[in-house]
């Protein structure tokens, strides 16, 4: 691999990070409205809250075996695309355990690429031979920032919350 490659391939592990983060913030900003369409109390909120985590820890081992097996690259495109489905999927669940299983997609497919990027990015510092990680997760923190003053405009302005993560995702298609 030339030196001269190496901006490049760094810009397209940054523009993952930044829309992985921009996905989570998306959904995480509009938990309220959430809440409020499905008339969950707090302990169900709570409840189906634990799905997320619980997908992205069932998936660990497969996530590494998946990137070993397959390789990184095309289980990041393949993870980012499902991840950024898996968030058009969340306004239309219509009852507790519909939403529970979708944020346990979710969490399954941001496991996976999380995994796959962090990959990539620790492939990439390794010929850099020096630390450039901070700043992938800082442009993982850019994009949560993004989504999340996105998510709080769609909001005050009353966007629904269908209207927003889908039209949000297929408008970067």
């Amino acid at each position: 691999m030339t030196q001269q490659k190496l901006p490049r391939i760094r810009l397209s592990i940054f523009y993952f990070y930044f829309i992985m983060g921009l996905i989570f913030a998306s959904w995480a900003s509009r938990i309220p409205d959430i809440k409020s369409s499905l008339h969950l109390n707090d302990r169900q909120l709570g409840q189906v809250l634990f799905a997320m985590p619980l997908g992205q820890l069932m998936m660990m081992v497969v996530s590494g075996y998946l990137v070993n097996k397959f390789g990184s690259r095309i289980i990041l495109i393949t993870a980012i695309i499902l991840y950024a489905i898996a968030l058009t999927l969340i306004p239309q669940a219509n009852s507790f355990i519909q939403l529970f299983l979708i944020l346990f997609l979710f969490g399954i497919t941001s496991n996976m690429a999380n995994i796959a990027v962090n990959t990539q990015a620790v492939s990439l510092e390794a010929l850099y031979k020096r630390n450039i990680m901070s700043s992938f997760h800082g442009l993982w923190s850019m994009g949560g920032l993004t989504g999340g003053i996105l998510g709080a405009v769609f909001a005050e302005t009353n966007f629904s919350i269908f209207t927003h993560l889908d039209h949000y995702i297929n408008s970067r298609s």
